[in-house]
């Protein structure tokens, strides 16, 4: 079976063989099948299927089924916890007929990679994967290493941008991947977010007057305020319905305001 993501089940029913290790020199025949996020890939013996009680019932399909599809199983590690404990119960003391042998697997989606030290990740646009996102920066970070305070802001920025885009930047529901990549160049890096929403252009946002109190001032545009003014440069151009936004953070300017913010505070 494949529990899915949205807690539907499925069921496998390609069969290409005999049992596997049956005996040598049998072919097998292979399919595939794409699994997305948070879906539950489970295997199981017979000896599940085939339990019996005292007077010598079957478990059955249909009984695996039901519990599978139940509210019961949100994760992996809750398969075989929960058909065991449902195979006993049935079983009722009597001695077991069968193994019961359960495996299962939860994928849980795209792992953040570094390929010739280009960091990448692409998520859905849903807002509950941005923290992944800043775990797997701050690791990045770490590994590189980065500077503390343009390893900060890259998170802020990163951050920031990500919850514009996500909350704003479509007009239907319909999932849409966010493709995150981080280079590192000689003194600095480059990040890199190319998403399919709409066209949007942040470079031509109206700078909001700082000046005006929060009543009179235009609502929005402040975190892109903030982000253009952590950053060294920003760059943006739509390639084939994709908008590709690029921000620069050179180290020696970042952390030199670091520093000198340091030493004012101290003064």
């Amino acid at each position: 079976y494949i529990k899915l993501n949205n807690g539907d089940l499925e069921q496998l029913g390609e069969r290409h063989g005999p049992v596997v290790g049956a005996m040598p020199g049998i072919d097998y025949k292979e399919n595939a099948r794409s699994m997305r996020p948070g879906d539950i890939l489970i295997l199981y013996t017979d000896g599940v299927t085939e339990a019996m009680d005292s007077d010598r019932n079957l478990f059955e399909d249909e009984r695996l089924h039901n519990l599978l599809a139940s509210n019961n199983i949100q994760s992996a590690e809750d398969v075989p916890r929960e058909i065991m404990k449902a195979v006993k119960i049935f079983e009722g003391g009597t001695d077991q007929t069968d193994d019961c042998t359960i495996l299962a697997f939860q994928y849980n989606g795209p792992v953040a990679k570094s390929d010739d030290e280009i960091w990448t990740m692409t998520i859905k646009n849903r807002l509950s994967e941005i923290p992944e996102v800043i775990n797997g920066i701050e690791k990045f970070c770490q590994e590189l290493p980065v500077p503390l305070s343009p390893g900060r802001k890259l998170k802020i920025v990163l951050d920031e941008i990500l919850n514009n885009t996500i909350s704003y930047g479509y007009d239907d529901e319909q999932e849409q991947e966010i493709r995150i990549e981080v280079e590192p160049i000689a003194d600095g890096i480059i990040l890199t977010i190319r998403d399919s929403g709409n066209a949007f252009n942040p470079l031509k946002r109206e700078t909001p007057d700082m000046d005006l109190s929060i009543d009179d001032r235009s609502p929005g545009g402040l975190g892109l305020h903030l982000v253009k003014n952590m950053v060294d440069d920003v760059r943006y151009v739509r390639v084939d319905e994709t908008n590709v936004l690029s921000l620069t953070l050179y180290f020696d300017r970042q952390t030199n305001e670091a520093d000198t913010s340091g030493s004012s505070s101290a003064d």
